[in-house]
């Protein structure tokens, strides 16, 4: 696990325009633009359950609890935990998908050459 100091989107927050980081991003709020780690073998992003990134995120590794719209790219692993909202494809080599979650796009593996899943939802109304 990377376990470094995080830069925080806080809730109530709107942070627009791309966010480039380093280490770990918690967003807390709602980030409007495409989020993208400095390095993405190190680094982490977790969207909390009353987070919202509108555009694409891209680190080693991605936690979500809240809302993504737009696509991530998880070179290490992707949670997507229950009570998630995700529109857009996933890219990832590890992932962990919770009952509970609504995933609206494809998911495909990094080490895979095969055709991703397509996905229309998954979880419970």
């Amino acid at each position: 696990m990377i376990d470094l100091e995080p830069c925080i989107a806080l809730a109530g927050a709107r942070v627009g325009a791309p966010c480039a980081f380093s280490g770990r991003l918690e967003v807390e709020g709602r980030v409007q633009g495409t989020i993208l780690a400095e390095d993405v073998r190190n680094s982490a992003v977790r969207v909390s359950a009353s987070g919202q990134v509108d555009g694409a995120i891209e680190a080693a590794v991605v936690h979500v609890a809240g809302t993504v719209n737009g696509p991530i790219r998880a070179s290490k692993r992707l949670v997507v935990q229950s009570g998630a909202r995700l529109n857009g494809d996933l890219l990832y080599r590890d992932l962990q998908l919770e009952y509970g979650a609504l995933v609206t796009g494809s998911l495909k593996s990094l080490d895979s050459d095969e055709v991703g899943l397509k996905l229309v939802a998954v979880g419970r109304k």
